[in-house]
């Protein structure tokens, strides 16, 4: 009897815990999904958890802006490079008042005229490691990527420089025309000195011939009638042949 009280005592507590860990609340878990059944749709918390991007579809994204200032178009080479005095700086930073902008990727160098400010942004290439902008949007860009891509040159106010077909000969008429004019006054000088070369040869040819026909005429003269020749000096005069007339004095 002393046994069964004493294992009754040693397997109560054991009970005890057991039943405490069956009536502790069981934690439910997902039921997976059944094949072939629609995935379940996410909450409004999970909707709005990433954002959706804002560039469109078919852009890519633009470099990021490494330098933004406002400077004034000094000059330029061939190969698309323009130096700009720096005025003002916005974005980023500048080592010394100058900065060379590398616009040959786009062939945007004959829309930025020497002595005019513009705002500019500038982007590192990765592949130059130089600081590159633009005037234009890329050929190969639609119209609706321009307001995504941070990286171009405007005015100082913002507004966008001109690229139409003659933007690019602003200020470049008067050496335009020089280009035809100088040919054009070149060629006609040669005419006319070929003109005046011409005429001064006629008018020669006949004054020569004039006088060697004049020369001419004189000695066939001078032939035709060898009288009038003087004779020479100390020497007896000429005969004189002039035939005077005489008559017979008429019969009476």
């Amino acid at each position: 009897m002393r046994r069964v009280v004493g294992l009754a005592v040693r397997v109560a507590p054991v009970a005890l815990a057991l039943g405490l860990v069956t009536a502790a609340p069981v934690v439910a878990q997902d039921a997976p999904t059944p094949t072939g059944a629609p995935p379940a749709q996410p909450g409004p918390a999970d909707a709005t958890s990433v954002p959706a991007s804002t560039i469109p579809e078919g852009c890519t994204a633009g470099l990021p802006v490494a330098l933004r200032f406002v400077g004034t178009a000094e000059s330029g080479n061939d190969a698309g490079v323009v130096r700009f005095a720096v005025t003002e700086v916005r974005d980023g930073s500048v080592q010394g008042t100058e900065v060379d902008i590398d616009y040959s990727a786009n062939d945007d160098r004959r829309f930025i005229q020497d002595g005019d400010s513009y705002l500019v942004a500038a982007a590192v290439d990765p592949e130059s490691s130089r600081l590159i902008s633009k005037v234009r949007a890329p050929r190969e860009e639609l119209a609706v990527c321009s307001p995504f891509d941070p990286v171009y040159t405007r005015h100082v106010d913002g507004s966008p420089i001109d690229t139409s077909l003659l933007a690019g000969m602003h200020g470049k008429w008067g050496d335009v025309a020089m280009s035809f004019l100088i040919p054009t006054a070149a060629v006609f000088a040669v005419l006319l000195g070929l003109v005046i070369l011409k005429r001064t040869l006629v008018f020669t040819g006949r004054g020569v011939g004039w006088g060697w026909r004049r020369a001419r005429d004189r000695r066939t003269a001078k032939q035709s009638h060898p009288a009038s020749r003087r004779p020479p000096a100390g020497g007896p005069p000429p005969a004189n042949r002039t035939q005077t007339r005489t008559e017979t004095p008429a019969a009476r």
